[in-house]
């Protein structure tokens, strides 16, 4: 594994992930956990720090899993003028509004939940700056989006000379 403080291109965290996934796979089953990646190339190609979609998978198989059926997690990674959008999605469980709004005030999490999202957030503003941000939408017995907005995180021109 990666230094967490460590710069690597997003392709490479998104194998972390799929590795990290592999073992819920073998752990649930094929038939209880799914696993989903549509990025644009563009994002793959940007550097950022490790750990910042891991920690949101986890969350996802440890909170959204539903009693019966199968839990799909999808990842999708988006270039949006100068910005960039990473969202991770569940068809999980979901969460209430109040639950939803408490899961970025980590001090009043009693989950655990709060703390690694808090760290997610923290982590996209410190690197991508103020205007980064996360926002979650969720819905119960319908799943949840976390979405990651990074500011001027598509250097379009930079970008074009790697493909």
């Amino acid at each position: 594994l990666e230094d967490s403080s460590d710069q690597i291109l997003f392709a490479k965290e998104i194998e972390q992930v799929l590795r990290y996934f592999s073992f819920e796979e073998a752990r649930f089953g094929e038939d209880r956990v799914a696993f989903d990646v549509d990025i644009d190339p563009y994002v793959e190609d940007m550097m950022m720090p490790s750990f910042l979609i891991q920690p949101l998978v986890e969350n996802a198989v440890k909170h959204a899993m539903p009693s019966e059926g199968k839990l799909t997690i999808e990842i999708i990674g988006e270039v949006n003028g100068d910005n960039v959008l990473i969202h991770v999605k569940d068809n999980g469980v979901g969460m209430s509004e109040e639950a939803c709004k408490n899961i970025l005030k980590p001090k009043t999490s009693t989950t655990g939940l709060g703390i690694a999202v808090g760290n997610v957030h923290d982590r996209i503003k410190g690197f991508f700056g103020p205007e980064s941000y996360m926002s979650i939408e969720s819905e119960q017995g319908a799943g949840t989006t976390v979405t990651l907005f990074l500011a001027n995180a598509a250097n379009t021109e930079e970008l074009e000379g790697l493909h």
